[in-house]
C-alpha cells in the first residue's frame, strides 16, 4: 500500500469528504477555510466560509451545483450548518433543531439532497434539500441520542450511522 500525506498549514483537520471533482475537501475546527486538495495532496483552492462568530469548520460537502454545505463551530462552541454559495457574501443557515453533527451526500439526479445528523435537543437524522424547500424528511423510527458520523450508500438505500461506539444501519425507502 502506498501512503501519501500532507499538512493543512498548521490547522487541525476535523472532517474529510470527496468533492464532485474527486478532489479532497478538508475542514479544520480552528479555521473557517474549507481546503480543497488533489487526491495526492496538492492544494487546489481555499473556500472562506464567513459567518458572524464562526471560528472553524468540522465538516463540509460539495453539492453537484458547486455549492458547499458545511458545519461550523462558533466562538461559544455552538455548531451551525450552512450553505456557502460562491455568489453570496453570507452563507445561508440551515434550519436545525439540534446541534449539527455530521453531513452525508444523497446521490440522485439533481444532487441537491444531504443527510444532516443532529445531537442534543433535536437529536436525529434528517434529509434536507439544498436550496431549502418545504421538503424535509425525518427518520422517526431511528432512535438516536448522539449521532457522530454517517455515510449513505445510494445503491442499497442504506444510511450507516455511528453512535455510542456502534454502527446503526437504516434501510431507507424513498
Amino acid at each position: 500500500m502506498q501512503v501519501t500525506e500532507w499538512s493543512t498549514g498548521g490547522s487541525s483537520p476535523a472532517g474529510l469528504s470527496v468533492a464532485s471533482t474527486l478532489n479532497v475537501l478538508v475542514s479544520c475546527c480552528d479555521s473557517p477555510l474549507l481546503r480543497m486538495y488533489t487526491p495526492l495532496g496538492c492544494p487546489v483552492c481555499e473556500i472562506s466560509v464567513q459567518r458572524p462568530g464562526l471560528v472553524g469548520l468540522v465538516h463540509g460537502l460539495q453539492l453537484d451545483s458547486g455549492w458547499f454545505v458545511v458545519i461550523g463551530v462558533t466562538e461559544a462552541g455552538d455548531r451551525q450548518a450552512c450553505v456557502h454559495r460562491n455568489d453570496h457574501d453570507l452563507p445561508d443557515l440551515l434550519d436545525s433543531s439540534g446541534s449539527p453533527a455530521y453531513l452525508a451526500m444523497v446521490g440522485g439526479d439533481d444532487g441537491s439532497y444531504v443527510w444532516l445528523a443532529e445531537r442534543c435537543t433535536g437529536a436525529g437524522v434528517r434529509m434536507l434539500q439544498v436550496p431549502a424547500t418545504s421538503c424535509s424528511a425525518k427518520l422517526p423510527a431511528v432512535e438516536l441520542e448522539d449521532p457522530e458520523k454517517m455515510c449513505w450508500n445510494e445503491n442499497s438505500q442504506r444510511l450507516y450511522i455511528v453512535q455510542n461506539g456502534r454502527v446503526k444501519i437504516c434501510r431507507v425507502h424513498m
